[in-house]
């Protein structure tokens, strides 16, 4: 995976930009929902505030093994999604 993090963005465009699909990000208020899998977990490996990142499992799977991770005040609103 060769994405290399660009600290000029927020966390959520360089998950656009490494091609982490947008039914795979979700939010409430200012927190990031992320689906944890290779490429989420490369990007967010990069991500300067790391240590704030937990994962949690979506409690809608049926199964129990959806993960996700949950990070703290990393939305900044839709104005990325009209980029991508």
């Amino acid at each position: 995976m060769p994405y290399t993090y660009d600290k000029s963005l927020g966390l959520h465009e360089n998950l656009l930009r490494a091609g982490v699909s947008k039914n795979d990000i979700d939010h409430h208020r200012t927190d990031l929902y992320v689906k944890k899998t290779e490429l989420s977990t490369h990007v967010i490996s990069q991500y300067e505030y790391q240590n704030n990142v937990t994962e949690f499992v979506n409690a809608q799977d049926a199964l129990g093994k959806e993960r996700w991770y949950d990070i703290p005040f990393a939305w900044f609103g839709d104005e990325f999604d009209r980029k991508y």
